[in-house]
This record gives C-alpha cells, structure tokens and sequence, in this order.
C-alpha cells in the first residue's frame, strides 16, 4: 500500500496513482497513531462539543420554568431527542466510551428538563393545578 508519508508531494501521490481525495485522507490518517496530539485534540474538541451540546437545552429550560407555556414547542420532537440520548447513553456505557457517556446524560438531563416541563405546561398552565 502506498503511504504518502514516502513522497515528498503527496498531491502528486494522488495523481500518479489515480486516488480519491477520501483515499488519500484516510491514508494520510492511517499513520495518526494512538498518543498523537491529533487525535488528543479531537477528544478534547469532541469533549467541550457534548458540553455544549448540554448546555444549548438550558435557555429553553429557564424561558419554559419562568413562564410556564409551551406553545409553539414540540412535545414530539423533545421527546425523540430524549429517547434518542438514552439510546446514546446506553450505547456509551456498553462501549465503554466514558466522554459520550457523560455528555450525553448531561444532554438528557436538560433536554429532559424541557420534555418534562412540556408534558407539564402543555395547556398553558402545570397540570398539577388540574388535581387540586
């Protein structure tokens, strides 16, 4: 197999054997190896990404708590992104893949927050009063 590392022009490369910019990209990746700062700072971009994919939900949150109604938001589509991150989460936890685990109960917990207050202020006002 051709590496581009063994030519001084890796263009070249691709146009003497004809590649595919993909192919040239995955063998260019193919030489990254476990400790590289490449692949650290992928997991640590990666990282702050799932953060603040959390944090994204909170403003929602807070709007929905201060004012208790809920039009115009999707109850449907909160909740399939609420199934979809306990899916995630379970998929982390048997992969064993700790970063996606952690940001995705964060992305549950607040994504949650917004579902459950939908569920709550769904008419405009907390279901709740409806029992008294």
């Amino acid at each position: 197999m051709f590496h581009a590392k063994h030519f001084k022009n890796a263009n070249a490369l691709v146009l003497d054997i004809g590649l595919s910019d993909i192919t040239w990209f995955k063998m260019m990746m193919s030489n990254v190896g476990e400790s590289s700062v490449i692949r650290t700072l992928v997991e640590i971009l990666f990282s702050c990404a799932l953060f603040v994919n959390a944090v994204l939900y909170i403003p929602q949150a807070v709007k929905l708590y201060k004012t208790k109604k809920s039009h115009g938001l999707s109850l449907f589509m909160f909740a399939g992104f609420s199934v979809i991150q306990l899916l995630t989460i379970l998929h982390a936890y048997f992969e064993s893949d700790w970063i996606l685990l952690v940001g995705y109960i964060l992305a549950f917990l607040t994504c949650g927050a917004i579902t459950l207050q939908l569920v709550l202020y769904r008419k405009g006002y907390p279901v709740w009063k409806q029992w008294k």
